[in-house]
């Protein structure tokens, strides 16, 4: 379950919650099944959050730094915009990806994709996808 101080400062926007991640650096951040619902989620830092099962429905996450996003285990990200975000080695076993803006996403290193999870998602031909995942043609 996401611990309640990060979450209630993450809906606060992006300044208030990097703000409060520079002074608890040493945090371990669990927002597990948070509700991150159609957040604005800009410039916010997420590295190295457990995030698994959290609830991204219509968040926008362009510009998120998401290096390192160990694990969207079980997360769900329908209708979300993840453009420019990049998500190097994240677990993405169980993740619901339904109509998900991928224009510009590094996906190369994503663990565990299936091509059925990526069900009406745009790409453009800057778009990296995982080995093995096959598209088609560009859809933004």
């Amino acid at each position: 379950m996401a611990d309640r101080e990060p979450l209630e400062v993450i809906k606060q926007g992006a300044e208030a919650w990097n703000v409060w991640r520079a002074e608890h650096r040493d945090v371990q951040l669990d927002l597990q099944r948070a509700e991150l619902r159609s957040l604005d989620l800009r410039g916010v830092d997420l590295r190295e959050a457990d995030l698994r099962a959290a609830d991204f429905r219509g968040a926008f996450l362009g510009g998120t730094n998401l290096l390192v996003w160990p694990t969207l285990r079980n997360a769900d990200l329908t209708g979300a915009n993840c453009r420019g975000v990049s998500l190097v080695e994240t677990d993405c076993a169980g993740t619901v990806l339904k109509d998900v803006d991928f224009s510009g996403v590094f996906l190369k290193a994503a663990k565990n994709p299936s091509v059925n999870q990526f069900d009406g998602v745009t790409i453009d031909q800057s778009t990296v996808l995982p080995d093995g995942i096959d598209l088609g043609a560009p859809t933004g």
